[in-house]
């Protein structure tokens, strides 16, 4: 059986406003690069030395293409794997880690087959997920890409090419967040690629190489099938990752993640006091603490995400996270970061991200 929530799993801790936490020193010293001459971040660059893995997945939606994931240090990778072998261990003690793959969307896989969590299960795993990184400074950075459909200018018209265009220029934009580590030896990770898809990122890869702007060293396309190994760890965690960060940025039907939204709704729309009458103070505590706990998780996803860097020969800064739209918008993880802070710090000042303002 999973592991059954009680109301002490749900309770919250609110810092007062001058209050500073371990984890905002931790995650407060990742935003500051020594030696910075520029009106924002300089870019931190890897040393040639170093070896670095990023591990890619995707998501799909009818109006959005997202494909993001992480870039971590070799000697960074080890705690990433423990963590996810943790979380299932808490979240399943019935069954060893090795023996199924946790996913964002609740479609998880035992032994090859697929099933289905409920939605009290997915709220468990998400709480158990929001809770083990509060409390682990994990070292990663954040890097996506996402294509907005309807508003991207696409050049070609049949329905292949016009795929594989749409996922090479994801794939194009998404090395292109990877300029601060040109210097270093890039092993690229990812699974399930197929069609169109392994065409565009095999034609990104050969661009990437040729120009020099990121040094290539593997490639490696993990089977559906594979739950234990190292990189599969770490592509259980990209796949929750991915889920968390691109259900914020385009929410489906105004559900960002296990409706912890819907507190800041309440409050943001000044309906909270109804609310309390109409469902009861047990059910707006189990509101507030999703808003807490799960904030929790977004606030930890924004802190990963480098914005703000300025590269050798470029005057606007750029990100970690690229929006391609009728424009291509580099800086877009500063946009994330400031609604994530908003829309998680204080419910009163709650907004959905609106793309089409960018």
């Amino acid at each position: 059986m999973p592991y059954s929530l009680s109301l002490e799993d749900l309770s919250y801790y609110i810092p007062r406003h001058d209050e500073i936490r371990p984890q905002d020193i931790l995650w407060l010293g990742r935003e500051v690069f020594p030696g910075a001459q520029a009106s924002g971040f300089v870019s931190r660059f890897t040393p040639n030395d170093k070896c670095l893995t990023l591990f890619i997945d995707e998501r799909f939606a009818k109006d959005f293409t997202f494909i993001g994931g992480v870039l971590v240090l070799d000697d960074c990778i080890s705690p990433i794997k423990d963590f996810v072998a943790q979380v299932k261990s808490e979240y399943r003690p019935e069954l060893r880690p090795s023996e199924w793959m946790i996913k964002g969307s609740g479609q998880w896989l035992h032994d090859g087959v697929e099933k289905k969590e409920t939605k009290i299960e997915a709220l468990t795993r998400w709480l158990l997920w929001s809770r083990a990184l509060a409390s682990r400074n994990l070292s990663y950075d954040f890097h996506s890409a996402t294509l907005l459909s309807k508003k991207y200018s696409f050049k070609k018209n049949k329905k292949r090419a016009k795929n594989i265009e749409k996922f090479e220029v994801i794939f194009d934009a998404l090395f292109g967040t990877l300029k601060a580590h040109k210097q270093a030896k890039i092993r690229i990770v990812t699974d399930n690629m197929q069609g169109a898809q392994l065409t565009a990122f095999n034609n990104s890869i050969d661009k990437a190489v040729q120009g020099k702007s990121i040094n290539i060293t593997d490639v490696t396309i993990l089977e559906k099938e594979e739950y234990d190994s190292v990189d599969s760890n770490l592509m259980q965690f990209v796949d929750m990752q991915i889920y968390a960060l691109s259900r914020f940025i385009m929410p489906s039907n105004n559900n960002i993640l296990m409706d912890f939204e819907d507190f800041a709704i309440e409050h943001s729309e000044g309906t909270i006091h109804e609310a309390a009458k109409r469902k009861g103070n047990l059910s707006i505590h189990i509101l507030a603490a999703k808003y807490h706990l799960l904030g929790e998780l977004f606030h930890s996803l924004r802190h990963t995400i480098r914005k703000n860097q300025y590269h050798q020969g470029i005057s606007e800064p750029e990100s970690s996270c690229c929006l391609l739209s009728d424009r291509a918008i580099k800086n877009f993880g500063q946009h994330i970061d400031q609604s994530i802070h908003s829309f998680c710090s204080n419910p009163t000042h709650a907004k959905f991200m609106d793309l089409s303002k960018l």
